[in-house]
């Protein structure tokens, strides 16, 4: 790694010559000259050795580029542990992140299903993903079979694709479940068939990659279903691909991460409380509520990393506060 880390700083420290600088400058001016004076029939020479001497120093500097890369490629084919390192490193080509969209969309009567499946690839694995996302790899209940076994994927990786597609496939069978449940009450009470095919009914399930930087990615899955009223839930995924593991708060936030993060909520909790009269945030703002409400944060707590890298806690609807209220996030600064 450090031959590495030195072959970097010595290619971005190259320093052009002021020579150079000024040389380039002569060139400017004089070409200027040449363009005014053109129209007279006028041609300003260049000094042939202020015409190359520029050349010669992008050579210099190309082969100084040369030197680092064919060091580093010697190095990287040589050397085991280095090769290993230099595995986790965030270079195009080498952990590079493609996140590859499985669809499959169901229309009858008035259900409408519309499914979005990310799936994580690294750099070497895109054209197989994109071939799965492209052949109906989905089949009716949202499943896939193709990522979990696929060559060269990081264990974390298979993993979560792994995790996604089961939660995808066990959402939409209990969304249809709770439809036809919500049908048959619906008509158990006096509605009718006609009265039911009226309702817009809609289930969906969609994802967001909320940060790509680096070795980290967090990435939000949503599913969500309508028809009385609205019920939706998420799922975050954050991961350090260098390390094949998830990430947690304290990953993020260090040692102190659950002071760091309660403060940090609980302040901004009364600040919107403050700020709005109609917040309620139980336990906080609102101590006499018989609402359990924050307490504190913890290894299972919901969170996603922003575009700034910065981690965003989430606490779902009803979960810290009224309904009314939606969902909370806060950014732990």
């Amino acid at each position: 790694m450090k031959n590495l880390k030195d072959g970097k700083e010595i290619y971005d420290n190259i320093k052009i010559p002021e020579e150079m600088e000024q040389n380039i400058n002569d060139l400017i001016e004089n070409n200027k000259n040449r363009a005014d004076t053109f129209s007279q029939s006028k041609v300003i020479e260049v000094p042939i050795s202020k015409r190359r001497r520029p050349a010669a120093y992008l050579r210099y500097t190309a082969a100084a580029a040369a030197v680092v890369l064919i060091s580093f490629t010697t190095v990287l084919n040589s050397s085991e542990v280095f090769a290993m390192s230099a595995a986790k490193l965030p270079v195009v080509g080498a952990i590079a992140r493609v996140l590859t969209v499985r669809s499959y969309e169901s229309s009858e009567d008035n259900k409408n299903i519309t499914v979005k499946v990310p799936e994580v690839v690294m750099d070497g694995d895109q054209n197989d993903a994109i071939e799965s996302s492209t052949s109906g790899a989905v089949n009716s209940a949202g499943s896939n079979d193709t990522q979990a076994g696929v060559t060269g994927t990081p264990p974390i990786v298979a993993d979560v694709n792994a995790r996604i597609d089961k939660i995808v496939e066990d959402y939409l069978a209990d969304a249809k479940a709770r439809m036809q449940a919500d049908k048959e009450a619906f008509l158990s009470t006096g509605g009718t068939e006609e009265e039911w095919n009226k309702r817009d009914l809609e289930i969906n399930v969609d994802y967001e990659v909320k940060y790509d930087q680096g070795n980290r990615l967090s990435l939000m899955l949503s599913a969500d279903e309508s028809w009385y009223g609205a019920y939706d839930v998420k799922y975050f995924f954050n991961l350090d691909l260098a390390e094949n593991r998830e990430l947690t708060l304290k990953d993020v936030l260090g040692e102190d991460y659950v002071k760091i993060a309660d403060d940090s909520i609980i302040r901004q909790m009364k600040e919107r409380a403050d700020a709005n009269p109609d917040y309620v945030y139980w336990g906080v703002t609102d101590n006499d509520s018989s609402m359990e409400g924050f307490t504190t944060v913890d290894e299972n707590t919901k969170f996603y990393l922003n575009s700034e890298g910065k981690p965003v806690v989430y606490f779902d609807k009803y979960e810290v506060a009224p309904g009314f209220m939606g969902a909370q996030e806060f950014v732990i600064e």
